[in-house]
């Protein structure tokens, strides 16, 4: 018997080989969904319904937080786009108000919740997606402590990229190129995503000893040939991220000496003198404000020798090179100035300082952080620009309640991106076969020649997936633990995905909880178990590529922690071909 740990949370055993029996047969292929006649409440069992779909309305429904009006990815017949626009105006529904395509046959969609029943009947309407994975959690994580602030230094990347020259022999920074990252939450106002392009400045050795001192020297931005209060050098510095080629330095560098190195620090000036630097709307800002807020500087350390010596210049920050912002929680659309503060202020609001994660900022600061104008410490291209696409605060409430991925990625292609980093992912409830309405416009900006860069997930050396190999007309029990590794706690809920390729007949056929209780076939509705109310929800259905895919929800009715210890799970192959199956689990419990 091999064992393969699935999760801190969750964990599977996976057996050995499957034992052929003479069972009984099993509902259906991928659970029986997708019954021809479907009630008016059950619309999301439609075969027209995506996995993912099916599993967010479940929860919603179960958490009473179903939106009034709920965004959509959907695919409707060639030449179908008139007509199918005259019925979604007569729905009462809209278009996504961003990165809509007239005449295509993928689309982000709103659609009032009550009008659903009626519009999985319609005839050219071919197929009905979740707006964005929703179970998607961020990869290359961030250190939590300290991820408010810090920044990426991708010096493994810039080592294979940064000697490169272009055409005029010059080197190639990214200047002139735009690239889209998908993450959650960023800092805008962040000095690593400014260009060094605000002017070139002298700093005037106040103290006379020679050595550039923070606190002491200055900088005559205004040329009256004297340093005022508001001229004094204050120093900037950050926590990085590092990652260097060969991995002998990798890790949080919390780079707080109190030092100046002209290679990984800021300076500023504090201007009205309040210890830090006011940005965005705490210093009056608009789009044209050099670094989006009081005046901060990087050093040319030309020689090289760590330090900033009298002769070596300043380079002040100023043009943003993040060019927008698109919040798939709200719906909206932030550009530089007051956008950006009213951006940040709806991320942090109501968050303590350790609970906010800019995980995005590090992995923006990973693609173009740092300045091509000088030596910098940052990111693989430091001349580029940035569009920005933020997928966290759809965590908070219902997935359903903002925008659509499909639609932002469009979005940011019309803006000039030109490469597309992925920084999340998760395998529940998805086909991950590229049949998917949002695989195929990644796939479509792939044929256009845009580099599509995915992370391939944190899960390498989790213990959250498994494979078992089933005979055919056989049987296995699949032992799942789940609160491993969490002390007396448990989660309240806990999520699978069975994925095979081909349409086998294969089926849940129970769960024996920590107790023995059975709860026999694959139920959609409240089972006591352990003397707990547990919702058994399902989700599944086969991908336009012939793929199947079985899910099921487990959740404690009142939101308190599922009986602890070993699940065991159930599945039947009730088809006359061997089938292996992919098992995937995950709980509402964040990575790792």
């Amino acid at each position: 018997m091999r064992w393969v740990w699935l999760s801190a949370v969750i964990s599977i055993m996976i057996p050995g080989p499957a034992v052929a029996e003479s069972t009984v047969a099993p509902s259906g292929s991928n659970g029986g969904l997708a019954p021809e006649v479907i009630p008016v409440a059950d619309w999301w069992k439609s075969p027209k319904v995506g996995p993912a779909l099916q599993f967010i309305v479940q929860e919603d429904i179960r958490q009473n937080q179903l939106p009034q009006t709920i965004a959509l990815t959907v695919e409707i017949e060639a030449g179908a786009y008139a007509d199918f626009s005259e019925y979604l105006l007569e729905l009462g529904g809209r278009y996504a108000s961003i990165g809509h395509r007239p005449g295509h046959t993928v689309h982000g969609i709103r659609v009032p919740a009550a009008q659903m029943p009626a519009l999985v009947q319609r005839y050219d309407l071919l197929r009905i997606e979740a707006p964005m994975s929703p179970l998607a959690r961020p990869h290359n994580s961030a250190d939590d402590m300290l991820s408010a602030h810090q920044f990426m230094a991708d010096t493994m990347g810039y080592e294979q990229v940064g000697n490169m020259l272009l055409s005029d022999g010059k080197l190639a920074r990214g200047q002139g190129n735009t690239a889209a990252v998908i993450d959650f939450n960023l800092d805008p106002f962040h000095p690593n995503l400014f260009h060094a392009d605000g002017g070139i400045y002298d700093w005037v050795d106040v103290n006379k000893n020679g050595v550039f001192s923070p606190g002491y020297d200055g900088i005559d931005v205004d040329g009256d040939g004297v340093i005022s209060d508001g001229e004094v050098i204050r120093l900037a510095e950050f926590p990085v991220v590092v990652f260097e080629w060969g991995g002998g330095n990798n890790g949080v560098v919390t780079n707080a000496d109190s030092t100046f190195s002209p290679y990984s620090d800021y300076i500023f000036l504090d201007l009205n003198d309040n210890g830090y630097r006011d940005v965005g709307n705490d210093y009056g800002a608009d789009a044209y404000t050099p670094g989006l807020g009081e005046p901060a500087f990087v050093g040319d350390d030309v020689n090289g020798n760590g330090v900033l010596d009298i002769g070596e210049k300043l380079f002040r920050l100023g043009t943003p090179k993040v060019k927008a912002i698109y919040d798939l929680g709200r719906d909206a659309v932030y550009t530089p100035g007051p956008g950006f503060s009213e951006y940040v202020d709806s991320v942090v609001t109501g968050k303590n300082a350790d609970d906010i994660e800019f995980h995005g900022t590090y992995e923006a600061t990973r693609v173009a952080g740092g300045h091509a104008e000088i030596q910098h410490m940052g990111g693989i291209a430091p001349g580029a620009d940035i569009i920005f696409i933020d997928i966290e605060s759809e965590s908070g409430g219902s997935f359903l309640a903002g925008g659509d991925l499909n639609s932002a990625l469009v979005w940011a292609n019309e803006l000039g991106a030109r490469a597309f980093n992925y920084a999340y992912g998760d395998m529940i409830t998805q086909y991950a076969d590229g049949s998917s309405l949002l695989e195929s416009t990644i796939a479509e900006l792939h044929a256009q020649g845009i580099p599509q860069s995915a992370s391939a997930g944190n899960e390498g050396d989790s213990p959250r997936h498994g494979i078992v190999e089933l005979p055919p007309n056989s049987s296995v029990e699949v032992p799942i633990q789940v609160g491993l590794g969490q002390g007396p706690y448990s989660p309240d809920r806990f999520y699978m995905t069975l994925r095979w390729r081909g349409t086998a007949n294969v089926s849940i056929s129970g769960m024996i909880s920590p107790d023995g209780t059975l709860v026999a076939g694959a139920p959609d509705t409240v089972v006591e178990v352990d003397g707990k109310n547990v919702a058994f929800n399902y989700f599944g259905g086969v991908s336009p590529r012939g793929n199947s895919l079985l899910g099921r929800v487990l959740a404690d009715v009142q939101g308190k922690q599922l009986p602890k210890g070993q699940w065991t799970l159930g599945i039947q192959n009730a088809s006359s071909q061997a089938v292996e199956v992919d098992i995937w689990v995950a709980s509402q419990v964040p990575w790792p």
